[in-house]
């Protein structure tokens, strides 16, 4: 498919009001410009604009601004330059922190209902296979970069990928495209870099056709990961893993159930599901950790590990996964009369009295709120959860309600004329 009848395609398919380009300048984007100027002939309500990212990471960078500015002009379309204030720390994969920084650049301009095109091709396709071969990737990984995917609220496509770059070539060399040439692209200590030009040119001798091959290969792998995704979701959502079960509490994996399953499966399964709620994937270490220090566990043992901004732990002999927690400040005690959000410290959600009504707290409306106080556990309070006859200590409460120690300091109180009314998160309490 050439490079025009691809983006008629994409764009016959979504119809978007506006279409994003990244456009760096070089040969691939250039060619996409162009193209994509083509194609919106048949769309006539569609408007292109085009992105550049100046990382300042050339010396050359504001010519190639300046470039693709006027690129961008002589086919009557607006070029936003973005300029990066920030380097790459010390240590950190340029190649990383370029992509991570293009992308965050593409989100101040795409909105919901838009078009992104990126101009990656077969080649780029067979590249980023290997690579994810060298990291040890499963079938997601080898699924390499899809050809469609979401992006915040919009679509972000690449209509490339089943053309060689060599189709580019020809295409730039038939309608006399001009491009940016970076040298950078030849600097083999990059990894991308050593595979395009130390690598495929080897396997291609052998096999000519390679790069459609690994190409192929990622589309099987990719078609494979959705039919799995599918299957573990369903598993997921008979073990009623698929909605948190209450403000501050991530769901529960019970490890019962997890042990009825292969290994394999077992793996299959909590990367799904800490995928479905921290938006990460899990390494293959992670979950062999996991498996040895918390499912594994003697049964009075309160195992925990920390992962970036997340902790698994385990209560009742299930799995939690959450957010990692704040310190819980000593004496914290706020009047409240209701007439503005309260943020506690330690909940995730702020106190409102709608929030307070789906809580439980039913007679809301007859409170006098001056008279209200929101306060932490200290210990020893004591409380008498609603439909019981006797008061109990809040501990004991909390212990029968099974909430997770580590929420029981954190869960804010509801004081009305100094007797406890309301535990958020757990339940209503009369005086």
């Amino acid at each position: 498919m050439q490079p025009v009848s691809a983006l008629i395609a994409i764009l016959s398919q979504y119809q978007p009001a506006t279409v994003w380009l990244g456009f760096s300048g070089g040969l691939d984007s250039t060619v996409l410009l162009h193209a994509t100027a083509q194609a919106v002939k048949h769309f006539p309500d569609i408007q292109i604009q085009a992105i550049h990212v100046n990382h300042g990471l050339s010396p050359l960078a504001e010519q190639w601004a300046a470039h693709c500015q006027s690129q961008a002009q002589q086919l009557t379309i607006a070029c936003h330059v973005e300029r990066l204030a920030s380097k790459p720390a010390v240590g950190e994969s340029i190649e990383h922190w370029a992509r991570q920084q293009r992308y965050a650049c593409f989100e101040k301009y795409v909105k919901k209902g838009d078009l992104l095109l990126t101009a990656h091709h077969q080649d780029d396709q067979a590249e980023t296979v290997l690579l994810q071969l060298l990291r040890g990737a499963g079938p997601k990984g080898l699924s390499a970069m899809a050809q469609i995917s979401d992006f915040k609220e919009a679509v972000l496509a690449r209509p490339f990928l089943g053309i060689s770059r060599q189709e580019l070539e020809a295409y730039a060399k038939e309608h006399k495209l001009s491009f940016v040439d970076d040298h950078s692209n030849l600097d083999i200590r990059y990894d991308r870099n050593f595979i395009r030009h130390q690598i495929m040119p080897v396997l291609k001798q052998r096999w000519p056709v390679c790069a459609e091959l690994f190409a192929r290969s990622a589309q099987n792998c990719a078609e494979q990961e959705q039919v799995l995704q599918e299957y573990i979701a369903c598993e997921l959502q008979d073990l009623g893993l698929t909605i948190p079960a209450q403000a501050g509490v991530q769901t529960a994996f019970p490890i019962d159930q997890l042990l009825q399953h292969s290994q394999p499966k077992q793996n299959l399964l909590l990367r799904a599901w800490i995928h479905q709620i921290s938006n990460q994937a899990p390494s293959r270490q992670l979950l062999d950790n996991i498996r040895h220090n918390i499912v594994e566990a003697a049964q009075d043992a309160e195992p925990f590990i920390k992962w970036g901004n997340w902790e698994f732990r385990r209560y009742h002999h299930a799995l939690y996964l959450i957010q990692a927690l704040p310190e819980v400040p000593q004496g914290y005690s706020v009047k409240w009369n209701g007439n503005k959000p309260l943020q506690v410290p330690t909940w995730p959600v702020a106190l409102t009295k709608q929030y307070l009504l789906e809580q439980g707290l039913d007679n809301i409306n007859q409170l006098d709120w001056e008279k209200l106080v929101v306060k932490l556990r200290e210990g020893k309070e004591r409380c008498r959860p609603k439909g019981r006859q006797h008061s109990q200590s809040l501990k004991k409460c909390l212990q029968e309600a099974g909430i997770p120690p580590w929420l029981r300091d954190r869960m804010p109180l509801i004081y009305y004329n100094d007797q406890l009314i309301m535990v958020v998160g757990g339940f209503p309490c009369q005086p």
